[in-house]
């Protein structure tokens, strides 16, 4: 049983260069419980939660900060023990800051779904 350690990161299938402790949030709609007077009660679906792909971009010789900018972008998140999941629709949600040879990523789209 291999349990998930290293991640790569796709945009657009191209790889990015990323350091380790790369994360993704699922998104979907988030629950909340509604009780009734009866002792039981359902759910009410919130607004919807998008999926995001948290990286951290290695900032070396062949960086290019317009590399990572557009919308409708195809984002992939790609373990190491085989799990994989996609983000469509996505997008850069703030402007890139570079420090210290290094540089925070972060997308968000339309929630992640296993491929």
């Amino acid at each position: 049983m291999k349990i998930q350690g290293r991640v790569t990161i796709k945009k657009d299938g191209v790889t990015l260069n990323t350091k380790p402790g790369a994360e993704i949030q699922m998104g979907g709609f988030p629950r909340t419980f509604v009780p009734n007077d009866q002792g039981g009660g359902g759910h009410m679906e919130g607004e919807l939660i998008p999926g995001q792909i948290t990286c951290t971009v290695i900032v070396d010789e062949k960086f290019r900060a317009d590399g990572f900018d557009g919308t409708d972008l195809t984002l992939e998140w790609i373990a190491d023990n085989g799990l994989a999941y996609t983000i469509n629709e996505g997008f850069l949600t703030n402007p890139l800051t570079i420090s210290k040879g290094e540089a925070q990523v972060v997308y968000q789209g339309l929630p992640a779904v296993q491929i």
